[in-house]
């Protein structure tokens, strides 16, 4: 309904009222000056949110936060998925990872492929363990570096004198190395975008690593390992890399919308 509309079938029902009362009329005129500036207002503010950029952009915010709904259930139920096929090309990696740690350089490359995996496996796909290989790790260690050097500024000193902002703060830049990495971001990017990107979710990251740590690994574990030890081992392993896979996934349904820098603009730079 049209404001217009609304303010005409408000007027017939106040002149039906002020008919009927002498008083309440006396009082209508004197005030009639304030009425009729919100009238004015109201029209004006109507006319704004009726323009369609804004209605765009008001559509598109309510869009994106019924798309970046995380339930346990599904983040659950990818990590599990995505753990049992990757659960040979994860050991894979890791075995890797320790055998060339002592090569110069490589190492560097292999360390950053591994403490990003969560980007890799947030794709839902099996990945290679020639992954930590790729050159492209190497490429970004700088940025990396550089993040991490700015999360433990800003984290460290607030764990130390104010526990909980501290936990906060680690959780607003959780995502920052993988962004510099699986984006192609710089560091001071980086650490915007996952700002941007955990505001209203922090909550709910925190939970699914305290629900992930409590009820998927050390209940089932305890249990697994008084009925059969070697059990509880390999249900760990699943486990373990299924926290990786399910901080994948929170990851890739948070930063979906970052487009990544293609490969042209990263020669180009």
């Amino acid at each position: 309904m049209e404001l217009h509309t609304i303010i005409k079938h408000m007027t017939e029902l106040i002149c039906q009222r002020l008919q009927k009362d002498e008083r309440s009329m006396m009082l209508l005129l004197k005030n009639l000056k304030y009425i009729m500036f919100t009238v004015v207002l109201s029209k004006k503010i109507w006319k704004y949110y009726k323009i369609p950029q804004i209605e765009s952009f008001l559509l598109f915010k309510r869009e994106r936060t019924m798309e970046r709904n995380l339930k346990f259930g599904a983040i659950t139920s990818f990590a599990f998925k995505s753990a049992i096929k990757n659960l040979l090309p994860i050991l894979g990696c890791l075995i890797l990872w320790i055998l060339t740690i002592w090569i110069p350089y490589v190492n560097v490359g292999t360390t950053i492929a591994i403490i990003t995996l969560p980007a890799a496996l947030s794709k839902g796909e099996v990945i290679s363990p020639l992954e930590i290989f790729n050159k492209s790790y190497r490429k970004y260690m700088g940025e990396f570096f550089l993040v991490i050097g700015l999360k433990n500024l800003i984290v460290f000193p607030a764990l130390l004198f104010m526990i909980i902002p501290g936990i906060v703060m680690q959780l607003s830049y959780v995502f920052a190395t993988m962004i510099v990495v699986d984006k192609g971001k710089g560091a001071s990017e980086a650490m915007k975008l996952s700002l941007e990107v955990t505001d209203g979710h922090k909550l709910t990251i925190f939970f699914w690593f305290l629900f992930y740590s409590i009820v998927i690994i050390v209940i089932p574990v305890g249990i697994l390992g008084a009925i059969w030890e070697p059990l509880s081992v390999i249900y760990l392993l699943v486990a373990s890399v299924a926290g990786l896979t399910g901080f994948g996934y929170i990851y890739g349904q948070l930063t979906s919308e970052t487009p990544k820098i293609p490969a042209t603009a990263e020669i180009q730079e």
